[in-house]
């Protein structure tokens, strides 16, 4: 007897989907891509147990036929596109004992039947567009032991095995119910990015397994605090030092909490400390470097003061450590390099001076190293190049000299898989911008293969643009503007198929424009002013039909403007003057009625035909400087010259 179902059984095809065998007791194809409606024929399989279609992408609305699976006990069609008002049908499904619909685009209200599913264990409706009140009928649930909704009604003291309540991203605005103090099994409770309002009540203090709260004093009774999970919740005041009771996790941020961190939150055997986005001032207290269990501590976007101390180093359990944002100052210290767990480094728009750390290098771990926007100085430590997790690198607005580093047995930005992907800022993110860097760009950079964003902007880096560059198969940003590059724009730039942002401006580039440019399909923004490029502009360029901002503009470029730049039909703003450009408009504007162009530029060059009366098909058109040139109207008595010396 066939009882259970994969793809792989002959009988499903789930393209137009036939299911035809009715003895099937378990159908698992979760996190298989597949596509479509549920097929009506699915609800034929009466002797179902087990329907888990988790992780796909079915759509579509859920047939009220679902009442003949009366033997479901597992019903799991979460993170798929499934829209729609649930059936009231679902209540028929009374063996029922989990029911995961969420994440999904469900909206109206749940249902009245829902109440009638005594046997369920876990509910998940959460994530959806779901509105109006949860019925009391929910109180009905005596075995639920795990719950994801919106707000709910008293009747929850009900639930008394209900050791999990997720009301995270809840849309619906209303109070927590005080109710929730009578759930002794409470372990976990998640009002991550609700908008629950009104005070949490002090009744939560009698949950002995939980820790919440706008942090009442009542959390010193939670004897087995676990979790806390209170982001966004808008909490005011200071952190009282009753949540000493508390284990593991715990996520205060983007709140309102002001004063100092205070030190007895470091007695707590914590594992993950989140403190983001507060009002919170002061120095990070020593006693935080010499705790046992600590793997994270994030405390950005606040107003913290003083620096790191050496005894950083004693807290080799520490894995991700990210204060952006904060008025940090000194020198980082070299016992930094003690973390060998650490895998983000994030110490982003603070005042750091001195110099990069050699010891950093000892970090093996490191995923992201984001030093940023400080006041560091010297040269970048070869070190940093060895780091083989490597991924992000930002070290931009700072005062660093000297040259890229590259060694010859270099690793980082090599790995297309990383141990840490979830808590990297940004993958791929190579950022040496606004510093004093000098000397050419190392010809081996084309190594680093999982590089998206390389930018070297605002340095003076010389020399000429590497060629190899076009091996970084995967860049989408190429930013080498305000610099000292000379010689020509490689061709192999044209290589670079996944570019959507090439910025050359404010070098001494010259020669042509290469045609090649012309093959980054991709190429949304194209900017190659203050140079000294000469010949004429690409007639190719047309084929660039994503592009919506082209700057040629403060160079040498001659000749007439290829009408095929009509074609162009996503351009915002087009720059072309101080130029040498000449010819007749007519041809190009008479083209460009689909263009939602809003900025045209072309003053300064050496235009003398007849002045484009198509300009007035673009109604998009906010701003017009045509100043310097010698355009010609037409008028009753003849031809005459029209010198535009304004916008």
């Amino acid at each position: 007897m066939l009882s259970k179902w994969n793809l792989d059984t002959p009988h499903c095809e789930w393209e137009g989907v036939t299911c035809k065998n009715d003895r099937v007791t378990s159908l698992v194809l979760s996190t298989r891509s597949l596509k479509g409606s549920l097929p009506n024929s699915l609800f034929q399989l009466t002797n179902l147990i087990t329907l888990d279609l988790y992780q796909n992408q079915f759509s579509g609305h859920l047939s009220t036929n679902i009442s003949n699976l009366k033997n479901l006990q597992l019903l799991n069609l979460g993170e798929n596109k499934l829209s729609g008002e649930l059936p009231s049908q679902l209540g028929e499904l009374t063996q029922l004992k989990t029911l995961e619909l969420g994440p999904n685009f469900f909206s109206g209200k749940i249902p009245f039947s829902i109440g009638k599913l005594t046997s369920l264990q876990s509910l998940d409706l959460s994530s959806n567009t779901l509105t109006g009140k949860i019925p009391p009928e929910i109180g009905k649930l005596t075995s639920l032991r795990s719950l994801g909704l919106g707000p709910l009604p008293d009747t929850l003291l009900n639930l008394v095995s209900l050791s999990k309540l997720d009301l995270s991203y809840n849309p619906l605005k209303c109070s927590i119910p005080k109710a929730l103090g009578q759930l002794q099994n409470l372990t976990i409770l998640n009002l991550v990015y609700s908008e629950l309002n009104g005070s949490i009540p002090s009744e939560l203090g009698n949950c002995q397994n939980l820790f919440t709260g706008r942090v009442p004093k009542e959390t010193g009774n939670l004897t087995m605090l676990n979790s806390l999970g209170l982001s966004n919740y808008l909490l005011t005041g200071f952190v009282p030092r009753e949540i000493c009771n508390a284990e593991s996790y715990s996520v205060l941020s983007e709140n309102q909490i002001v004063g100092v961190i205070p030190e007895f939150l470091f007695e707590l055997p914590l594992m993950a400390l989140d403190l983001d986005s507060n009002l919170l001032n002061g120095s990070i207290p020593v006693k935080l470097w010499k705790s046992s269990s600590l793997m994270e501590f994030s405390a950005a976007n606040n107003m913290l003061e003083g620096g790191l101390v050496e005894e950083i180093g004693s807290l080799v359990t520490l894995e991700r450590l990210i204060l952006s944002n904060n008025r940090l100052s000194g020198v980082i210290p070299k016992a930094i390099g003690m973390l060998s767990s650490l895998s983000v480094l994030n110490l982003n728009s603070n005042q750091f001076s001195g110099l990069i750390p050699v010891e950093i290098g000892n970090l093996t771990s490191l995923t992201t190293l984001d030093l940023g926007g400080n006041r560091l100085n010297g040269s970048i430590p070869v070190e940093v190049t060895g780091l083989s997790q490597l991924q992000c690198l930002v070290l931009s607005n700072n005062d660093l000299s000297g040259s890229i580093p590259y060694l010859k047995n270099s690793s980082y930005f090599r790995e297309v898989s990383i141990p840490d992907s979830s808590f990297v800022q940004h993958h791929g993110l190579y950022d040496l911008s606004n510093n004093r860097l000098t000397g050419e760009i190392p010809d081996e950079l084309r190594d680093c293969l999982v590089v998206v964003d390389l930018l070297l902007n605002g340095n003076m880096l010389s020399g000429e643009l590497p060629k190899s560059l076009a091996k970084l198969t995967n860049l989408t940003t190429l930013d080498l503007s305000g610099n000292m590059f000379s010689g020509g724009i490689p061709a192999e730039f044209g290589q670079s198929l996944k570019l959507q942002g090439l910025y050359l401006e404010n070098n001494n580039l010259t020669g042509h424009i290469p045609v090649e440019l012309s093959q980054l399909h991709s190429l949304v923004k194209l900017n190659l002013t203050g140079n000294r490029l000469s010949g004429s502009v690409p007639s190719t360029f047309g084929k660039l039909t994503g592009l919506t901002h082209l700057d040629l503009s403060r160079n040498l470029l001659d000749g007439e403007l290829p009408s095929t730049l009509s074609s162009m039909v996503n351009l915002v703003g087009i720059f072309l003057q101080q130029n040498k450009l000449s010819g007749h408009l007519d041809d190009l504007f008479v083209g460009s009625m689909k263009w939602r162009i809003e900025t045209i530029n072309l003053s300064n060059d050496m235009f003398s035909e007849m002045f484009p009366r198509a300009l007035g098909n673009l109604s998009y058109l906010t701003t017009l400087d045509l100043h310097g040139n010698a355009f010609t109207v037409k008028s009753h008595g003849g031809s005459g010259i029209l010198w535009s010396s304004s916008s």
